[in-house]
């Protein structure tokens, strides 16, 4: 039992340790196109965990304002519209030219977040390989860049912030989901 206990103590710590670290390292290379991820709407109202990666997202703008942007999210139970769109809505609303936005409504988890916005760029570009940065709150930075190579992506990536009182339940969280996406691939 201790030395269950011991290793899964140790792969516990090896995995967080490499959460932590993608969660705070921002790739300042400029990509073919930045993905934002989306994280949940109340309604039509942003959650906290989507408007930092949203403010993110315009920072990055800044420092390539010609760099095409991907905002990626379909409709969930309790939204009344695909994140994608209030994604695009707020974007815009805050200078972004509507025209280097492309929408991705239809995924419903970080796994088809990649999947299908590489069936866009694809069709829209007629090319395969694509170098993205990805926008995603730090604690789930990790599993993103994962995922998003899992699906043929070259990939930076470029951490929002959290809610810092709920930052530790987070990271503690995003264990389990790294470990499913090793296992299930989503």
């Amino acid at each position: 039992i201790t030395t269950l206990f011991t290793v899964g103590l140790v792969i516990f710590i090896c995995i967080e340790s490499i959460i932590i670290y993608n969660g705070n390292h921002h790739d300042n290379e400029k990509p073919d196109y930045l993905v934002v991820l989306g994280a949940g709407l109340r309604g039509n109202s942003i959650s906290a965990s989507l408007l930092y990666r949203l403010e993110t997202a315009l920072d990055f703008h800044e420092m390539y304002p010609d760099v095409k942007i991907v905002v990626s999210g379909g409709q969930g139970p309790g939204e009344s519209m695909p994140e994608a769109l209030a994604m695009r809505n707020f974007l815009v609303d805050n200078g972004v030219d509507p025209s280097l936005i492309i929408m991705e409504d239809k995924s419903t988890n970080t796994y088809e977040n990649f999947l299908y916005t590489k069936y866009i760029l694809e069709e829209d570009t007629e090319k395969d390989n694509f170098t993205i940065t990805i926008i995603s709150n730090n604690f789930h930075m990790y599993r993103a860049k994962f995922l998003a190579r899992e699906v043929g992506f070259s990939t930076y990536g470029y951490p929002a912030p959290s809610h810092k009182a709920s930052a530790l339940v987070f990271y503690v969280r995003e264990f389990s989901g790294v470990i499913k996406a090793y296992i299930f691939k989503q």
